[in-house]
């Protein structure tokens, strides 16, 4: 017969107990940081959709109207500057004509966010083309 073992009762070394808490520590740390890489990006797309939003609101409250005056091409609205929108938004919008097609506007819509000392913000480029045969007022 074999006598009983004594290390069959004794419990967790010190060493098996400090790998066991660097192991739950890397593991917490890859969570955490992929945690804070989401909020991130829905930080970002959150702002997105809100810049859209005010770009729309842009849009909707200071449409871009042509009209004939004097037998002369009128654009109202043409440009705006610094309009301020809740939380903190600002959009600006200015107008050129295109170089290479005379009836090409060429619209750049900028909506910033001030978050602390950066702005941030969304620019669209779009394209408005209209003809001479604009309807008189």
């Amino acid at each position: 017969m074999n006598p009983p073992s004594v290390r069959a009762a004794r419990g967790l070394t010190l060493i098996e107990v400090l790998i066991a808490v660097a192991i739950l520590s890397v593991g917490s740390a890859v969570l955490l940081t992929a945690t804070s890489r989401c909020l991130a990006v829905v930080r970002a797309a959150r702002d997105y959709y809100a810049a859209r939003h005010i770009m729309d609101l842009v849009e909707i409250e200071h449409p871009i109207l042509a009209v004939k005056v004097n037998g002369q091409d009128q654009i109202l609205n043409a440009s705006l500057d610094n309009l301020d929108y809740p939380d903190g938004f600002t959009a600006s919008r200015s107008i050129a004509r295109s170089e290479t097609y005379k009836d090409l506007l060429i619209v750049n819509t900028r909506v910033f966010r001030r978050s602390g000392s950066t702005n941030r913000g969304e620019q669209v480029t779009s394209y408005l083309y209209f003809t001479n045969e604009v309807a008189g007022p």
